[in-house]
């Protein structure tokens, strides 16, 4: 608690520039903590213009397990309906090496998400995901290709831009 409060000053100081840099008339952001695949019964019949979000990088993380601590020492709980062993994770390593199952269960997974998504934005709406590449199955799974394959199903245009091939060490002479 030593720590959240001595940077307490420095935290107020950096929402004050931020919120006198808006523009008069800017409505206040309304911050949500949830399940994403929940939005449309959070936000009821609110309509958003931007949704800003990072998924999971499936097979990455336990998610649940890798962040416990810090849930418990910020006091957050956990999502309504979930376990201590995080049973309504998206994107588990510890689901993710069943083979062609897990990567279709991943796909899956990941479609609800933009499902949820797509049901809350407005019209011409931007939604930008913050996306890794992730290991299901015994694969790699290429987060643009991923997207690219399952955006149009929902109704949204991938505008992911294709990952560059890593680069090859230079040889020596």
């Amino acid at each position: 608690a030593l720590l959240v409060e001595a940077d307490a000053p420095r935290r107020d100081t950096a929402w004050q520039a931020l919120g006198d840099a808006w523009p008069d008339r800017t409505p206040e952001p309304r911050l949500l903590l949830g399940d994403s695949r929940q939005l449309p019964l959070l936000l009821k019949t609110t309509r958003v213009d931007a949704v800003i979000t990072s998924p999971p990088y499936g097979g990455t993380y336990d998610y649940a397990h890798h962040h416990a601590r810090r849930v418990a020492w910020l006091r957050l709980g956990l999502a309504r309906g979930e376990g201590a062993r995080g049973e309504q994770e998206i994107g588990a390593r510890r689901n993710a090496s069943q083979g062609a199952a897990a990567r279709a269960q991943w796909d899956t997974e990941l479609r609800d998400v933009l499902v949820a998504i797509r049901r809350v934005t407005k019209p011409g709406a931007n939604v930008v995901l913050v996306v890794g590449d992730g290991w299901v199955g015994g694969r790699l799974v290429a987060a643009d290709a991923q997207l690219s394959r399952i955006a149009p199903s929902v109704g949204f245009r991938s505008a992911c831009p294709p990952a560059a091939p890593p680069a090859r060490p230079a040889r020596r002479a």
